[in-house]
């Protein structure tokens, strides 16, 4: 929000903000990619048993701790954490997997890994910068502008009641991240019905507002469903999500790249009215 203060036109304040979330996107896949190395939690599995496509397994954790979501490595079973059944005491777990068909072994090792804290935590910073954006863009738009402000309010108390006070951080929460991606399309439909009204606005792609919205618009909409349903689907069908979410996200980025480098010609000495008047 301190950009929001700085002595800069609109346009390099917008500018700051995107940088400030490649930036961000940035850091935490390198912190990401660390942390995905490192075991959450291990320990031993006691019994298993297949029922309905799914391993049903009783662990003895040694360290750490188990959440839903989390991925699941053993001898030669590679899959995700689908369900906590029961906590019999303080060591011992009850779970149901997700992923290949090989069964688990008794008496065999197993690791848990996961990176989940680590994206909520970027996903809050990543709305704020977004709905900050649109608080820039549409500076002259009270109604959005007002808007944009309630919803970097409003999920930031979303975020931390839900994190912190429910302590559920160690899981994914497409509801919240579904929804907030919905408002941001909204926003972006509502950035492109307002310049193609405005009668001053000649090359509406000649501005960086319009590349950034559109990189925006292709990223969030592209990877709605796939966040959405994230926690239902399988580690092949995550493996496949990452592929496809890289790529959009590289795709955005090159928009925010030709963003940088224009210069805004948005408004131009006439107007379209008195250009077809000179005419």
């Amino acid at each position: 929000m301190v950009f929001l203060f700085l002595k800069r036109n609109w346009k390099e304040k917008l500018k700051w903000v995107c940088l400030l979330l490649i930036l961000a996107a940035f850091s935490f896949d390198i912190i990401g990619n660390y942390y995905s190395k490192k075991p959450v939690a291990s320990g031993v599995i006691t019994d298993s048993k297949v029922s309905n496509g799914l391993q049903t397994a009783t662990l003895q954790i040694s360290q750490g701790e188990l959440h839903e979501g989390e991925f699941f490595v053993s001898e030669q079973f590679t899959g995700s954490v689908s369900t906590i059944l029961t906590v019999p005491n303080s060591n011992t777990r009850i779970i149901e997997l997700k992923g290949n068909s090989t069964r688990l072994t008794p008496n065999s090792h197993f690791r848990v890994f996961s990176t989940i804290r680590l994206s909520n935590l970027l996903l809050l910073i990543e709305l704020s910068l977004l709905f900050l954006i649109f608080i820039i863009i549409m500076k002259d738009q009270p109604f959005w502008r007002n808007l944009g402000i309630a919803a970097i309010a409003i999920s930031a108390i979303i975020w931390v009641l839900r994190n912190l006070v429910l302590g559920k951080i160690h899981e994914n929460d497409s509801i919240y991240n579904g929804g907030a991606t919905l408002l941001l399309i909204v926003f972006s439909l509502a950035f492109f019905y307002y310049q193609l009204s405005r009668p001053d606005t000649l090359f509406v792609y000649a501005s960086p507002a319009f590349w950034i919205v559109v990189a925006v618009l292709i990223y969030k909409a592209g990877t709605f469903f796939l966040f959405l349903y994230t926690n239902s689907l399988s580690q092949h069908e995550k493996e496949n999500f990452y592929v496809i979410n890289s790529l959009l996200y590289f795709l955005q980025n090159l928009l925010f790249a030709i963003a940088f480098m224009i210069p805004d010609k948005t408004r131009y000495p006439y107007s379209k009215l008195q250009i077809s008047n000179l005419k």
